[in-house]
């Protein structure tokens, strides 16, 4: 039902569709490796945790953020609801706000 939908906001995932796209045409495929290994069971949990989850913490500081379509949090992972609240809700309402349909 397209028609009831007025807007997408996706939190702390690209857009489905703008994501498709770039997996076909673009290194995003590539990129998005790291998807496909999480799918094995027990592997990725062992691997991350070992070292007192030294590869885990690695991988989370070097992740750069993603691109212009985004609005970045500086200092918050990705569980954004639960770290910054106040500011999602805000930038949530300010979406809702400018593209509000009537």
């Amino acid at each position: 039902m397209p028609e009831r939908l007025a807007t997408v906001s996706p939190i702390s995932v690209p857009h489905p569709a703008a994501f498709i796209k770039s997996i076909t045409t673009s290194r995003q495929g590539l990129a998005s490796w790291y998807m496909y290994f999480f799918q094995l069971p027990r592997i990725p949990e062992w691997l991350l945790m070992r070292r007192n989850g030294a590869m885990a913490s690695e991988f989370l500081r070097r992740t750069p953020p993603s691109g212009p379509r985004f609005e970045i949090l500086p200092g918050v992972s990705h569980w954004r609801p639960e770290e910054q609240p106040d500011r999602l809700a805000d930038l949530l309402l300010g979406w809702f706000v400018a593209h509000q349909v009537d």
